[in-house]
Parts: structure tokens; C-alpha cells; sequence
């Protein structure tokens, strides 16, 4: 669907976090409709 924009949000404890650098990934779940990835954002609280 053309202009369909939708946010997912995952916690993660701060614990799981190194000093330096780190590394996110994401999937998709194979036979699902193709999406794009525009924006990621990393809030630490």
C-alpha cells in the first residue's frame, strides 16, 4: 500500500547496551509485502 507509514517501538533494557559502538538489527518475516525502512531512532533513558 503506496503512503502507508506505520512506527514499532521495542524496549531494551539499558543493561543490553555496550560502551561503544552497537549494533541494531531488524528483520522481516519472509512472505510478507516488501517494506523500507526510513528512519531509525535510538532514545536512552
Amino acid at each position: 500500500m503506496p503512503g502507508v507509514a506505520r512506527a514499532v517501538a521495542f524496549d531494551c533494557p539499558l543493561s543490553a547496551m555496550q560502551e561503544g559502538y552497537n549494533t541494531v538489527r531488524i528483520g522481516q518475516v519472509g512472505g510478507q509485502a516488501e517494506q523500507l525502512i526510513v528512519w531509525a531512532e535510538l532514545r536512552l533513558e
